[in-house]
């Protein structure tokens, strides 16, 4: 199942061809959205400089040889500064920095964009911040606590991704259609994952979510073509629908919660039309709840439900 964008979700929010779009936008409002990031980069500019204390050359950032360079005294990144920039490869942000923040859409549409630095300063990413970018890799620095809505959506090339060990929620798409991405460690204090979080990571073999998982919503990992195994921690409270619709090659899902998780919607784990995908993938639980998983409301549709003992 491929990501669902909300009917009031396209990058302009106007009508629902924007939906349909691979770029979140239609060629009716293609203008307007040319005209508004000119505008916005024209705020975003001022208040960059607005913000640096001490100005360089008359100015806090610069670009040369495809490099934009950030000079120290910018405390933020405004929304939109530097969207559909294609002749920026590589940001930098320079010694002793002490940006705290990254606006919304900050570098979105930076197609051509490789390699991104952050600075250990940065405390917040804004909705989209490095979506439809070139990114092969990404550090999140500590200090960053949340990841936002599409941050890397659509980051087709990026295959390696760091996350902080105090990262406590990853939103709705942060990495949607990121297709080369082929691993993930989910550091051990998210206790939440938004719908359509990691769908269409076509590359991603295995996902290991951590104790403090609360919830997940639906569709997080949809369509993740390549996912062989996922485990699921003793403390799961709540499941959207069709978390792994889509994930063909599932073989195997390990719940370690004693009592079965509930799901808050009327689909489960696979499409309603994936019947097979219940009877190939196995299904791993605690050996003293096999028989509450077999009568469980979505779990019981699982043809293979094992003591976790038995897993090899």
């Amino acid at each position: 199942m491929a990501w669902r964008k909300p009917h009031n979700g396209g990058a302009c929010g106007h009508c629902r061809s924007c939906e349909n779009s691979p770029s979140g936008i239609c060629s009716r409002h293609m203008n307007l959205r040319t005209v508004c990031i000119f505008l916005l980069s024209l705020v975003a500019a001022s208040r960059i400089d607005a913000e640096a204390q001490v100005v360089v050359d008359n100015s806090p950032w610069s670009v040369t040889d495809s490099v934009l360079t950030v000079s120290k005294t910018v405390l933020r990144v405004e929304a939109y500064a530097f969207a559909d920039r294609n002749d920026i490869r590589e940001v930098r942000f320079e010694d002793g920095s002490r940006l705290h923040s990254i606006g919304e859409y900050a570098f979105m549409g930076c197609s051509n964009l490789k390699n991104i630095t952050l600075p250990a300063s940065l405390r917040t990413l804004g909705e989209g911040c490095f979506r439809e970018c070139g990114l092969t890799s990404l550090a999140v620095p500590d200090g960053v606590k949340e990841l936002p809505k599409g941050m890397c959506a659509w980051n087709e090339e990026l295959r390696t991704v760091s996350l902080p060990a105090g990262l406590a929620d990853i939103a709705a798409h942060a990495f949607a259609y990121c297709k080369s991405l082929e691993s993930i460690a989910i550091p051990r204090a998210v206790s939440h994952i938004g719908n359509n979080a990691f769908s269409c990571c076509y590359t991603l073999a295995e996902v290991t979510l951590p104790r403090a998982m609360r919830e997940l919503e639906s569709y997080a990992f949809s369509d993740c073509r390549s996912l062989r195994g996922a485990v699921m921690p003793a403390n799961s409270r709540l499941l959207g629908e069709l978390i792994f619709s889509g994930c063909e090659n599932l073989t195997s899902i390990t719940v370690m919660s004693p009592a079965p998780p509930p799901f808050d919607c009327d689909s489960f784990i696979f499409e309603p039309d994936e019947a097979r995908l219940y009877s190939r993938c196995r299904l791993y639980v605690p050996a003293e709840s096999v028989n509450r998983y077999r009568t469980a409301r979505g779990w019981k549709l699982f043809t293979n439900i094992i003591p976790v003992s038995h897993r090899k």
